[in-house]
Order: C-alpha cells, then structure tokens, then sequence
C-alpha cells in the first residue's frame, strides 16, 4: 500500500519507520530535513509538502503536534486538501473532536474523507507497535486502512462519527489523570494519617543521564523529567538533582544504547555521586549501571529493581 506520512517526530517517526518495515512504500514529509533523511536512509519517498504528498498517494497520515497544525497541513495553502490523488486523510495526532468534525467537513467539500484515528501509549508503544490506535470514520474508508493501522498498534474502531476516535482518546487521558490525582490523594491521607512519608530508597529506570549530554544528542525535549518542569535546569543541573537523594538508597538502571539517556551522561552523575556515598560509609547504597538495551526495561533490569526494594525496603 502506498502511503504518505506527514510529521516525523517523537512518535510519528516510529510509526512511519514500521510502516516501511512492514513493506509499505511510503512517502513522508517535515519541517526538519534531518528527519526526512532519517526515514529515506530506511527507505522512505521524501517529499517536498503536504500537497505533494497527497498528488502522490490515496491515503495520507499525520502525526502532529497541536490541532492548529493539524488543520494547516489538512486544509491550508499547500496542503493534503490542494493534492489531486489524495482520498483519505488519517489523523493520528490528538486534536480534539471539534477540530476533526472540523476538518471532516472542509476535507469533505474536496471528496476527501478525514479519518480520526488518535493513539495512545508513548513513545515506547509507538517504538515497538503496542498503541492503541482508536479509528472513526466511515467503515468502507476506515476498513481500507485497517492493515496499516494494525500495523502502527491496537486497532480499535469506535464508529462511524466524525470525531468519535477523538472522544475516546480524551476519555483515556481523563482515567489517567483520575489516576495520578487518586494516588497523590491517598499519598496525602496517608501522611495526615501519619504513615512515615520520608524516603528510603530512590530508584528510577531509563531517565538518569547529564542534562549537557542529553542537549548533545539533541534529546532534551523527549526527556520527561525536563518537558514536564522546563525550568528545572535555571536552578539545578542534573547531579545537584540527584545529591539531594543522597545518603538515601539510590539504584539506577538504563540503556548502553537509550538515545534518551546517553550513556556518557550517565557515567557522568554516577562518577560524581558514588564520592558522596563513599563519604557517608554507604558506597554500597549507590548503583547505578547500563544495560545492553535502548529505551526499554529488560527483565534483568526488572530482576535487579525487586532485589534492590527487597534489599533496602523489607524488615529484617
């Protein structure tokens, strides 16, 4: 199936690279070259716009970052609405049900048929196709590009009305918040009811790694801990972080091969943390190691994480 694919970053770069793996030939598009070229060294179409992709191909997909984008590339100047061959136009972006029926209606005065067909499960899910991809649309249409979609994750048809797909993935985010929110308040009871709330052991999994090293590998704007409190790094950098945990119990565990956390930054707090440990007569309670992995948690890893909260958290 031939298939365009528009917008190459944190996500849509996985997704487009599976769908070349699965021996799609797609065409793809973005604002950056590098990750254009990224996808035609993987044997991806490049294309110069929106437009030109969809004089290309029927089926044309996006992964955007906002619905103003979204929008731009769908219906503006140059954009998939200008294409002479294009049929369909699958969202994958998280836009909103007002922007789809939006987009739906303006892509459908062209005879084009929007598709809205958001996913949910992190760059990790899009990595290794385990998304749930939550699709509404016309049968016929939607039916069409289910190969390709189950390709890309979990197939889930929501139905035929415009924006419905988008309606479902607000409801999964809401169960997620609602989560989040329940486990800071039983926290909270917790510690008014007075559980001990100091920490005992420090553990994180694939995010450990100096802020410089990360900002080399052009990685510092898919790193959680960074994108979720952007200031952060005005006030502390990434080992003045961490020594805060000190003397506390602190395991680490990440990839050799993790983009996300380059290994030499990694090395770098780790070289600066194990002294302190040693100052306090606790060199043992500071480990912090590589794994032959990407971003992904090994079994082994996993076997080192239980050891480590037996260790450390289980009564003599």
């Amino acid at each position: 199936m031939d298939i365009g694919f528009i917008g190459l970053g944190n996500m849509g770069a996985h997704m487009a690279r599976r769908l070349i793996e699965a021996g799609h030939k797609v065409i793809v598009y973005d604002t950056r070259q590098e990750a254009i070229g990224d996808l035609a060294a993987k044997g991806a179409v490049a294309a110069r716009s929106p437009k030109e992709i969809a004089d290309m191909v029927e089926t044309v997909m996006a992964s955007l970052p906002t619905p103003d984008i979204v929008l731009k590339v769908a219906t503006g100047p140059d954009g998939v609405i200008e294409g002479k061959k294009v049929r369909r136009f699958v969202d994958l972006s998280t836009t909103g049900s007002v922007m789809a029926q939006r987009i739906f209606k303006e892509l459908g005065a062209r005879n084009i048929v929007q598709i809205d067909a958001p996913v949910s499960g992190g760059v990790i899910g899009a990595e290794k196709g385990t998304v749930a991809v939550m699709a509404s649309g016309p049968r016929g249409d939607v039916e069409a590009v289910e190969p390709a979609l189950k390709v890309i994750g979990k197939f889930f048809f929501i139905g035929e009305k415009s924006g419905a797909g988008q309606t479902m993935k607000l409801c999964n985010n809401v169960l997620s918040a609602a989560g989040m929110a329940a486990t800071s308040e039983s926290i909270l009871m917790g510690v008014k009811a007075g559980l001990d709330p100091r920490v005992r052991v420090a553990m994180d999994v694939c995010c450990l790694t100096d802020y410089e090293s990360l900002i080399q590998a052009h990685g510092l704007s898919k790193h959680g801990v960074y994108y979720f409190v952007p200031g952060l790094l005005k006030h502390f950098d990434t080992f003045q972080i961490n020594e805060l945990i000190v003397p506390r119990a602190h395991l680490s565990v990440n990839g050799r091969r993790d983009e996300l956390t380059p290994p030499a930054g990694v090395e770098q707090v780790r070289d600066k943390l194990l002294p302190l440990y040693r100052t306090y007569g606790r060199a043992e309670d500071c480990k912090i190691e590589l794994f032959d992995c990407a971003h992904e948690e090994l079994p082994e890893m996993r076997r080192e994480i239980l050891a480590w909260m037996d260790s450390h958290l289980m009564a003599p």
